[in-house]
């Protein structure tokens, strides 16, 4: 996201938002170095946990004449934001966001403001029809957000490890944890729905395959690269 805010949009003045847990607080801090290195200015990371008012935030925000705000959080703190940009004094700016916000639920909360944001996502693979057919059956509706079929394919494989790794002893089933990372990280060309599955030692199991989307007309359009 940094490289696309900086590169291709030709952004200089960055500034961040995040919820206080780890995976918005981290990413955000990666934009930050990596638009730093690039020679961009992050110019202020935001911590909103603390509950602060976000449209007051924001006009603060508005005073440091940032031309890219990136906030990768979840649908409640990425409604607020976005809806409040426009009573904040920040027309212009380009918004940014990450796969917390891809979703319909985002999409049917905030528009009309979220119209032309950019966020960063799984690049979109094969749909089995299979799949969506079930899905659809049992849910009455087609899955909503990204990583649905990584989500179906970490789960098997974790029933697998379990499989492997449980032992029984008496009435009792014990699934030691040192045997189910092994079985886990063991695993080698799993045929998933989401692509063939390869785990390392640190327990990545597929390779990152990451796009970026902008709303257009209420819809997540693959822009990037």
């Amino acid at each position: 996201m940094a490289e696309f805010a900086y590169s291709v949009l030709g952004l200089r003045r960055m500034v961040t938002f995040h919820d206080g847990t780890a995976y918005p607080k981290q990413l955000q801090q990666a934009a930050c170095d990596s638009f730093n290195q690039m020679g961009g200015n992050c110019i202020q990371q935001i911590d909103l946990s603390s509950g602060q008012n976000v449209l007051t935030v924001l006009k603060n925000v508005a005073n440091q004449s940032p031309d890219v705000l990136y906030y990768p959080v979840y649908t409640k703190d990425g409604v607020a934001i976005t809806k409040a940009i426009s009573n904040a004094g920040l027309a212009g700016v380009a918004l940014i966001s990450s796969d917390g916000l891809l979703s319909t639920d985002f999409i049917t909360q905030a528009q009309p403001a979220s119209e032309g944001m950019y966020l960063s996502g799984p690049a979109p693979v094969q749909e089995s029809q299979t799949f969506v057919a079930k899905y659809k059956a049992k849910f009455g509706e087609e899955p909503n957000a990204p990583y649905h079929l990584q989500a179906y394919d970490a789960a098997n494989m974790l029933f697998y490890a379990m499989q492997q790794s449980a032992v029984v002893v008496g009435d009792k089933l014990y699934i030691q944890r040192q045997k189910l990372r092994d079985a886990l990280y063991g695993m080698r060309n799993i045929k998933g729905l989401s692509g063939t599955l390869t785990c390392s030692s640190l327990g990545d199991c597929a390779q990152p395959n990451i796009e970026i989307f902008q709303v257009v007309s209420n819809q997540f359009k693959p822009i990037y690269p």
